[in-house]
């Protein structure tokens, strides 16, 4: 054992003494280099090694050494990367921090701060006081500094109220003030934005920056409420109304308010109270003052299919100066809606056959009036009325007759039930039935009276009767019809011919000669009775053989010969109600010439053919017509012209 050690300890003298040797012969001496194997040899964890064991240990302990060399460079250039990238940002953020924190001239509109304050809550039409204050967080003065304040005019209004207020320079860290008032308008509990910008320069620059920031307020109150008084439900063809009340809220007077309402598709209107100021749907209600009510009521009626709804739109506002029929500032609105309903009992009128709400009759016209009825419920209706209200100025109660009915004429009132007529007694679910009466309108010249004015005759129908539901009775059903006849005014003329008498002098023989002229005068005389009538205008037609002369007895009058068509036309334009009768006489003579032929020889030749009149009733709205016959040489209203009508040799 011993033994052992000591060579061991030899061996590794000789080791040691070979590796410090600087004479590199006694490493090489002897050797023979030769490519390492390593799977051929192994280490021992002993130290006795022989040689050629040494000289593998030593070249594999050379080149693991090269191996780490070339790792350690590996590792090292990862190294210097990864601390080239820390000093970089931490270069970077401290730039950063620099430039927030340093002295910087750099401007954001972020370092401006806009506070307002003032009530979020205001009363239509009064003043609300804004105060807003201005800071500028900065580091360099804002210049030339303006405030803007911006805010709606109206309810649902387009336009804008802007106020503008120059600040000037609002120094870094300096925090400006400036109070505005504004006077909001809208709805009640509708919110309105207030508008502030600022708008501001910066020394050296010629941009213009902007903050702006948004105030709510909501209105406590409209400046004008509207309220109304209208039906929810109504059948077509029934007359509606709508009364709709205006107040001021405010505690200063308000100028210049309109009204204006916009109608439904199917509505008809019928009058209003006080009248329009425009059209059928504008007011001019002035000025209002505090607390002082405005009243409109709006008559018409709706017409619809069942189930269809119609919406009344309703504005109040400043009126436009510009446009006579719009409102430039909208205070406030409303909107009703009315659905349309089946009638539970439907009842229709036809005036001779034609159902018509509006018709037009000449005086003195026998009428028919054929009175329709039907059950629309799924049950049977009983103890049925049915009543027809006459009343107007044109009716002859005289005339009124009818057949299984009773005419109260102290009530103006015609009446079925089931003790005039046993089918009223109960009316079946989809029943129908009908009955008449008859009627004409008095003469408008009556008695030699004054011409009746606006004549017409109102005919109102109810039917109604008891519906049992489980054999108690639930309800009263009934409906109600309306309708008017208006009565035509009688427009007339009369044309007459004459040679002895009138305003013009004629020459010729009389009775005419075949060959030899012989003038007459043709004279138009218009009557007119109850209503004023527009547009008016008569014609008539030369024959061939009659010459137009041109004298007329007024100068006055539009009265023109079309030589192509051979038509006198006299434009008469309107006539006056009562002219001819209570008032004086509207006529125009003119002078035709006759040259008769040996072939009209014992014959009385026509000097103008038919007289046409025409004119449009501005009451009624009908067209007029009135014709008179021709005129020959039958003179049998002039003096001496009778017996000398017929042309001889």
């Amino acid at each position: 054992m011993e033994e052992n050690l000591k060579d061991q300890k030899d061996s590794l003298d000789d080791l040691k003494r070979k590796l410090y040797s600087r004479n590199k012969d006694i490493l090489n001496r002897g050797k023979i280099r030769q490519k390492i194997n390593p799977s051929k040899y192994v280490i021992k964890d002993q130290w006795g090694l022989k040689p050629k064991e040494e000289t593998i240990i030593s070249s594999s302990w050379q080149k693991n050494l090269e191996m780490n060399m070339k790792k350690s460079s590996s590792v090292s250039i990862f190294k210097k990367i990864f601390i080239f990238a820390f000093i970089f940002f931490i270069l970077a953020l401290g730039f950063a921090v620099i430039k927030f924190f340093g002295n910087s001239n750099d401007i954001s509109t972020s370092n401006v701060g806009i506070n307002i304050l003032g009530s979020t809550f205001a009363e239509g039409g009064e003043e609300v006081n804004l105060q807003i204050e201005i800071e500028n967080r900065n580091n360099t003065p804002l210049e030339l500094s303006d405030l803007l304040i911006e805010y709606p005019k109206g309810s649902g209004s387009a336009e804008f109220e802007r106020i503008r207020k120059s600040i000037g320079t609002i120094e870094s860290g300096q925090t400006a003030n400036e109070s505005v008032k504004v006077i909001l308008l809208g709805e009640q509990g509708s919110s309105k934005e207030v508008k502030v910008t600022l708008e501001f320069r910066i020394h050296g620059s010629n941009a213009v920056f902007q903050k702006e920031k948004s105030y709510p307020i909501v209105i406590s109150s409209s400046p004008i409420s509207l309220s109304i008084e209208a039906p929810e439900k109504t059948t077509s063809n029934q007359e509606i109304t709508l009364k709709i009340i205006t107040t001021l809220n405010t505690q200063k007077p308000t100028p210049n308010i309109r009204f204006k309402v916009e109608y439904p598709a199917g509505f008809q209107f019928e009058s209003s109270t006080p009248d329009p100021f425009s059209g059928n749907n504008l007011w001019d209600l002035g000025d209002l003052s505090p607390g002082v009510e405005r009243t409109i009521v709006i008559k018409g009626k709706l017409l619809g299919q069942s189930g269809d709804e119609r919406s009344f739109r309703i504005y109040s506002g400043a009126k436009d100066f510009n446009d006579q029929s719009a409102i430039k500032v909208v205070y406030n609105s409303l909107l009703h809606t009315i659905a349309i309903e089946r009638p539970f009992i439907e009842i229709n009128l036809f005036m001779n056959g034609v159902n018509e709400d509006e018709y037009n009759l000449p005086s003195q016209t026998d009428t028919t009036i054929n009175v329709e009825w039907v059950n629309n419920l799924p049950t049977k209706i009983d103890n049925v009325e049915l009543d027809i209200s006459l009343t107007g100025n044109a009716l002859d109660k005289h005339s009124v007759k009818t057949l299984n009915g009773f005419y109260d004429s102290s009530e103006n009132k015609i009446s079925w039930n089931k003790n005039t007529s046993p089918i009223f007694s109960s009316i079946e679910p989809g029943e129908r039935g009908s009955v008449n009466f008859n009627f004409s309108s008095l003469s408008l010249l009556a008695n030699n009276q004054s011409p009746i004015e606006n004549p017409e005759i109102f005919l109102e129908a109810s039917i109604k009767g008891q519906q049992l539901s489980q054999g108690i009775i639930s309800q009263e059903i009934n409906s109600l019809k309306k309708k008017v006849i208006r009565i035509n005014s009688d427009l007339q003329i009369v044309a007459k011919g004459y040679y002895y008498s009138g305003p013009l002098t004629n020459t010729g023989p009389i009775p005419p000669k075949a060959g030899e002229k012989t003038t007459y005068t043709i004279i138009w005389t218009l009557a007119n009775s109850s209503n004023k009538v527009s547009g008016a205008m008569a014609k008539t037609t030369l024959p061939l053989y009659v010459s137009w002369l041109g004298n007329v007895s007024s100068s006055s009058e539009d009265i023109t010969y079309n030589e192509l068509t051979r038509e006198i036309i006299w434009k008469i334009g309107t006539v006056e109600k009562g002219t001819g009768f209570s008032g004086p006489t509207k006529e125009i003579a003119f002078q035709v010439e006759l040259l008769p032929s040996v072939s009209q020889i014992g014959s009385t030749p026509q000097l103008v053919s038919e007289t046409i009149l025409t004119g449009e009733d501005t009451f009624t709205k009908a067209s007029l017509k009135d014709t008179r016959s021709s005129i020959n040489t039958n003179l049998y209203n002039d003096i001496g012209g009778s017996g000398n009508d017929k042309v001889v040799e």
